[in-house]
């Protein structure tokens, strides 16, 4: 924990995180079936889409369906991460 608190990285890890969080919450909202069903003020998305989008998703980016989905975003997550997701899931 030491290295993370020390000159701020948390911070900055975090800040990443909520900023990729917010590009791919962005991006999700202008696809068509995916619904964000709560505001998005951290580093997770929580969303409801079609199943057939679940399936073609999971495959790629593995994920847990439950009707309700969460994405997370982390530390390491980069643009070309989120791009990729999107434009996955822009494929319908």
């Amino acid at each position: 924990f030491t290295a993370m608190l020390k000159d701020g990285l948390w911070l900055q890890c975090a800040d990443h995180a909520n900023k990729m969080a917010r590009r791919l919450a962005d991006g999700l909202q202008k696809i068509p079936g995916i619904k964000i069903t709560c505001p998005v003020d951290g580093n997770e998305i929580f969303l409801t889409m079609p199943s057939s989008l679940y399936i073609r998703l999971s495959e790629v980016y593995p994920f847990a369906a439950h009707g309700e989905y969460r994405l997370v975003t982390s530390f390491d997550t980069t643009e070309e991460d989120v791009d990729g997701f999107l434009a996955l899931a822009q494929q319908g």
